[in-house]
């Protein structure tokens, strides 16, 4: 992801670079927030004199009454760095399973696609 998003008047150029660098930071896929992610944007936060916040969103079931997606409110890193993203993600893949259509093929060749669109 190369924009940063938010209100960025202001900001040099190597702060923006670093904000953009935080992009690339490989997670381990069983957290959410490291202890040293949560130490840099901590840093960023007080070099540029901003609050930067770190935001996660879920996606919603299909026909959920809400968006397509759950943003969940922002909390202070620490609360982070406990969060189970694991329960949060099964709930998800449990509905979509309950939720899944499958329809019987007409050929009987066996052969099956998922059509993904991007709009």
């Amino acid at each position: 992801m190369e924009k940063i998003f938010g209100k960025t008047e202001g900001l040099k150029k190597s702060e923006l670079k670093r904000l953009s660098n935080l992009y690339r930071r490989r997670i381990p896929k069983e957290r959410v927030l490291t202890p040293e992610l949560a130490q840099v944007l901590a840093g960023l936060s007080q070099e540029v004199g901003r609050p930067i916040s770190l935001h996660l969103a879920f996606l919603s079931p299909p026909k959920a009454l809400e968006e397509d997606w759950r943003l969940l409110p922002p909390k202070p890193y620490f609360q982070y760095l406990e969060f189970d993203h694991r329960a949060e993600v099964e709930a998800l893949e449990e509905e979509l399973a309950r939720q899944a259509r499958v329809r019987e093929l007409v050929d009987g060749s066996g052969e099956r696609a998922i059509l993904v669109g991007v709009d």
